[in-house]
């Protein structure tokens, strides 16, 4: 409500103040630090498991399964 009256009241005080908000955005806009490549980081891990003569099953048994285990609580099954 009162916002409201304001703007009826005075429209050039309410236009100077959404000027000068605006010009402050772009200023601010203008003078924000920017990197064309900026460095990111993945925390991305890949396994590659080799189990010659194993079947899928085994292999997700014996190897996948307790590797996923210790990868989700941060230890070593080993």
């Amino acid at each position: 409500m009162f916002l409201s009256r304001i703007g009826i009241r005075q429209p050039v005080f309410v236009g100077l103040v959404l000027l000068f908000v605006s010009i402050a955005g772009v200023a601010s806009y203008v003078a924000m630090p920017r990197s064309l490549n900026p460095d990111v980081s993945y925390q991305v891990a890949m396994v590659s498991v080799v189990y010659p003569g194993a079947s899928p099953a085994e292999v997700e048994r014996y190897v996948l399964t307790p590797l996923e285990e210790g990868s989700r609580t941060g230890r070593s099954n080993t």
